[in-house]
């Protein structure tokens, strides 16, 4: 699996001799271009980061009179998996004050279930590790949140600042709320959060497969039938994360892994935001990938702007060759009409319309880029939690249930029937929870509650039954003990239908499932 090392330059020159900068740079294999406004006064020191093709350098502890449009406070840099420096996407965050803690070693237990087998990828608040679930054998990508600074003594993360701990923190909760309700084979399959080792994880599928970057490396460029399979599903997937308020954010060959099937998995979500409430204040870019408004702090982000970066990911896949950066827009006419000589018929016009620099001008929909390009009805072959042919359920349960509960719940994903389950990393109480409550029960057909001694005895379970009730949802009772109900329940509870998932398998389960949403949908018919 190819993944992202992340790098730093802590001093590529020294305040008041640039040619020494020249010469160091220069043992890189790279030429620095040092633009005329830096000083060597004693200004307040920044960050820089220069854009040059084919690289982009982040220079730190630089002393700088006039800050340029390209100058970033503060931020590293991507670099390639075999240490080469290229346009990969720049992560902003502190710098480093010392050399990043080790990965987990393998045999390490996570959550008393995911045993560690290999570090797989260094992200740049993260690492990823290779696991397997000693419950069932199967194998999982368990993420953790590790900051620039962070070390580690003994298992336990430490940092040396706060600071960067909530941002990997929060980078990685990002990525949980943004596919933990999400039941689709085009983006990762979420399966758990949890904290441990002061610091926070979360996990989901391994997925088999390879980048698409490393098969355009490979190829330079898909064969048609792989395009066509290829554009379809990454178009498939981004629809239904908007349908589900998502925006990914950073949408490009590095993010999607091909399926042998040719499908592919969209992942990392870590610059993912909820499309009816995009808050952020630092650029975070991909060279040829990011649309103009994610060159700048809290500009117009939203579905036009994933528009853009998958019109762009085609585009590499058809032509072989990323398409320029915003910087280099001298060079956007040639690659429009290479575009335009490789392209299936009809794709050219709608792609280069979705990679207009003009917000005005883009497709502001993949609906619309689906019609530019002509592919307009193509019937999706994989549901969506809010979309699925098998319906869709709010699930409610005891946490202290969650072993019991996740076997059952694992099993109706598996025949095609969307869930919704409260694994978002919110705090439980808080106003966000809350929302995030009433927009997962709203957009469900049916409330699966798991009855046991545990649930009868949470104020939050019984929350979501009186919810269930207002907004008129059915409620399916799925008992996991024979405890009775709580008095304030009682009548909502008898009155629902009731499943004995004690002595069920989970495909039975699922089976009975399906058979009773079968039964609701024919009622409203």
């Amino acid at each position: 699996m190819h993944w992202l090392k992340i790098a730093m330059f802590k001093s590529l020159f020294s305040r008041k001799k640039h040619k020494g900068a020249d010469s160091e740079a220069a043992s890189t294999g790279l030429r620095l271009g040092v633009p005329s406004d830096m000083t060597s006064s004693d200004d307040q020191d920044k960050t820089v980061v220069f854009r040059m093709a084919p690289a982009t350098i982040v220079v730190g502890a630089v002393s700088v009179s006039n800050t340029e449009p390209n100058a970033f406070e503060p931020a590293t840099l991507a670099v390639g998996a075999e240490g080469d420096w290229d346009d990969r996407t720049v992560v902003l965050g502190a710098k480093p004050t010392r050399e990043p803690g080790p990965p987990l070693s393998p045999g390490h237990m996570l959550n008393a279930r995911y045993e560690v087998i290999k570090t797989i990828g260094r992200g740049g608040f993260s690492y990823v590790y290779l696991c397997q679930h000693m419950r069932n054998g199967r194998l999982v990508a368990v993420k953790e949140a590790f900051a620039h600074d962070a070390g580690r003594i003994g298992n336990r993360v430490t940092a040396d600042s706060l600071e960067q701990t909530d941002i990997a923190r929060d980078a990685l909760l990002r990525e949980v709320s943004a596919i933990s309700r999400i039941n689709h084979s085009g983006v990762v399959r979420f399966e758990d959060v949890f904290e441990q080792n002061d610091t926070v994880y979360f996990a989901m599928d391994y997925v088999e497969g390879e980048p698409l970057a490393g098969l355009l490396q490979r190829r330079g460029a898909l064969s048609p039938q792989t395009l066509s399979i290829t554009s379809k599903s990454l178009l498939d997937a981004v629809s239904v994360l908007h349908e589900n308020d998502v925006m990914h954010g950073d949408i490009k060959p590095g993010n999607i892994f091909i399926r042998p099937d040719k499908s592919i998995v969209l992942i990392d979500f870590g610059t993912a935001a909820r499309l009816s409430d995009v808050e952020y204040s630092s650029p975070i870019v991909s060279a040829g990938y990011s649309p103009p408004e994610r060159y700048k702090s809290n500009t117009n982000l939203g579905t036009w702007s994933d528009v853009y970066s998958s019109a762009a990911t085609i585009a590499s896949a058809i032509t072989g060759e990323r398409p320029p950066s915003i910087e280099r827009a001298s060079e956007r006419s040639a690659y429009i009409d290479l575009l335009k000589s490789k392209s299936p018929k009809g794709w050219a016009d709608g792609l280069s319309e979705a990679m207009q620099l003009d917000l005005a001008s883009r497709p502001s929909t993949v609906a619309k880029l689906s019609e530019a390009m002509g592919i307009r009805g193509d019937a999706r072959s994989h549901p969506s939690a809010a979309t699925s042919d098998g319906g869709s359920v709010f699930v409610s349960y005891a946490h202290l249930d969650s072993d019991s509960v996740e076997k059952f719940v694992r099993e109706i994903q598996r025949n095609g029937i969307g869930v919704w389950i409260d694994r978002q990393g919110i705090a439980p109480g808080s106003p966000a929870w809350g929302a995030e409550i009433v927009k997962g029960m709203r957009s469900a057909e049916t409330c699966l509650m798991f009855s046991s001694n545990q649930s009868m005895a949470s104020d939050a379970v019984k929350d979501e039954i009186y919810l269930a009730k207002e907004l008129g949802k059915p409620i399916i009772v799925a008992r996991l003990d024979d405890a009775p109900f709580h008095d304030d329940v009682l009548m909502f509870l008898t009155r629902s239908q009731h499943i004995a998932a004690m002595s069920m398998e989970p495909s039975a389960f699922a089976l009975a499932i399906r058979n009773v949403l079968n039964s609701e949908n024919q009622k409203v018919a």
